[in-house]
């Protein structure tokens, strides 16, 4: 995108940025303690090391400076599990139409379309992303865009992209729902250099930081040579204006005049058909735009052509409090029980290692002549000279004091209670148990499923509603007469010919042409998706 020239913010401008602005702080306080606990958990299970040592802002493992500070991080386990469960059970949308005055081909058209964009869009590594940062930090985010198929055609393309970063993303801290659906606000955002700023809006060049709305800024949109980009997303009640066709149809006013790349629009097919308008009426509807802006300055305005902000989260477990939501990750509660297993161990280690060696005991003399004695508990020698004391016995070696059985059952306690905390046990993560018919074996896995499975239906829901936005899309972005490409439920592809409905006797449809194989299908609006 290319950002306009600007020398500072215009009264419509200003409106917006303030605006924006607001909105901005609201959903990053909103988000604050979500966000800081996203952080504190990827550090802990992810990275681990002094980050597991570290507890109500304490580092522990400095205060033991000299002793041992052992980090054995039994997490990651567990989190590979829930995340290669959802792996090995992928979802698919399946787009269904509602009533008998529906069309079915026109449904599994959709369906194969979306099957297609989710193809090209790698949708596998899309949805792994997100649900792989659920379930370690609480949340993680898909987005859908629109972009051109290539660099040299008008023809745009759905496509699915990744959040590999899901602190860039600041919802609607209203939202009550769990797939996004009701968001009126959000935020994409970037950190960058102004070096980088200059060479990615080029029409920005003439941005003065030195300037007073941009000194004022705080963080994070303006800190020391970084700059804070952001996309915001707005969506905003509307009155649209439907017509009533002669023919039954009914469609919105803009639908109805807009021009397709090649020309052509439904008012002009109507008039060739003898179709008229009968009715109108006004009617509620959505409008969503975007606007990239620094903290102080529009860069562009665009209109989004969906009824919905193109940003999909996937929550990992979600609790409601006083009416805010708190996302929790799989690891959560088990961070304490986590502690507590390395402190016993790094004690039964300390203990062990400095346990004395087992001495040699005898009298006062006995050890004068031979110096070996001294290196006798470090050193194997084949014998050892004793001087004869008269009615003393040989010097005897004491038995050893053996390892601290307190500490070692004090971290298999731990242990426990990190696979209580989860709900995980040994079965789940495939050790052996009483259990000898497959049957059992597949019982007691399906256990440490259940108790994880609300993870993979948050998946599920999000993956729902990106459906359902592009759904919302399709009619709008592949509009005109079209040849795309679709996906069966087996994967083998067909080209078929997409456009607005035809109006009027089905004469006047216009078939593929034979050089382009597959079957034909004109696409109307489906309005229910499902078969998750």
């Amino acid at each position: 995108m290319t950002a306009r020239r600007r020398r500072g913010p215009g009264l419509a401008d200003r409106d917006t940025l303030d605006e924006a602005l607001e909105a901005f702080k609201l959903a990053s306080e909103a988000e604050a303690d979500n966000r800081a606990a996203f952080v504190e958990d990827i550090e802990f299970a992810r990275i681990g090391g002094e980050h597991q040592w570290t507890v109500g802002g304490v580092n522990w493992a400095a205060k033991r400076a000299g002793r041992p500070t052992l980090t054995i991080n039994m997490l990651p386990q567990f989190q590979r599990q829930v995340m290669n469960d959802i792996r090995q059970n992928r979802p698919a949308i399946k787009v269904r139409p509602v009533d008998s005055g529906s069309d079915i081909k026109t449904a599994d058209v959709f369906t194969g379309l979306i099957r297609n964009i989710e193809q090209q869009s790698h949708a596998d590594t899309v949805w792994d992303t997100a649900a792989d940062n659920a379930i370690a930090g609480g949340f993680g985010y898909a987005t859908v865009t629109v972009e051109y198929s290539c660099d040299d055609t008008f023809d745009q393309d759905i496509r699915l992209k990744r959040v590999a970063n899901p602190l860039t993303i600041y919802g609607d801290p209203y939202s009550t729902e769990a797939d996004s659906s009701d968001w009126n606000n959000a935020f994409q955002t970037e950190i960058i250099d102004k070096a980088t700023f200059a060479k990615r809006f080029p029409g920005a060049d003439g941005v003065n930081w030195d300037d007073a709305d941009h000194k004022l800024l705080e963080a994070p949109w303006h800190k020391g040579d970084e700059v804070m980009v952001a996309l915001w997303w707005r969506r905003e009640k509307v009155q649209r204006k439907i017509l009533r066709l002669s023919d039954g149809t009914v469609i919105a006013e803009e639908d109805f005049v807009r021009k397709f790349e090649d020309g052509s629009s439904k008012q002009a097919v109507a008039q060739i058909a003898g179709i008229t308008v009968v009715a109108e009426r006004m009617a509620p509807s959505m409008k969503v735009t975007n606007t990239l802006m620094t903290g102080a300055d529009v860069l562009e305005r665009n209109p989004w052509p969906g009824r919905y902000i193109p940003i999909i989260p996937v929550y990992g477990e979600e609790v409601v409090l006083d009416g805010k939501r708190i996302f929790k990750s799989l690891i959560r509660d088990a961070k304490d029980a986590q502690c507590n297993f390395n402190f016993w161990r790094s004690a039964a280690t300390e203990l062990i290692a400095l346990a004395p060696k087992a001495p040699w005991v005898g009298a006062v003399g006995q050890f004068d002549t031979d110096d070996g004695w001294d290196t006798a508990n470090v050193e194997n020698r084949s014998k050892l000279e004793y001087d004869p004391i008269p009615g003393a016995p040989p010097p005897q070696r004491q038995p050893f004091a053996g390892i601290p059985a307190g500490a070692l059952n004090q971290a298999m306690l731990a242990n426990d209670d990190i696979k209580a905390s989860l709900g995980m046990y040994n079965a789940s993560l495939g050790a052996k148990s009483n259990e000898t018919s497959g049957r059992a074996i597949m019982a007691r896995q399906r256990e440490g499923d259940v108790a994880t499975f609300h993870f993979a239906d948050n998946l599920n829901r999000a993956i729902r509603h990106a459906g359902v936005i592009m759904l919302d899309l399709i009619p709008k972005v592949y509009s005109g007469q079209r040849m795309v490409r679709i996906l069966g439920e087996d994967g083998k592809a067909q080209t078929v010919q997409i456009g607005p409905k035809p109006m009027g006797p089905p004469a006047q449809m216009q078939m593929a042409p034979p050089s382009m194989p597959g079957p034909q299908a004109q696409m109307q609006m489906p309005s229910q998706i499902g078969g998750m």
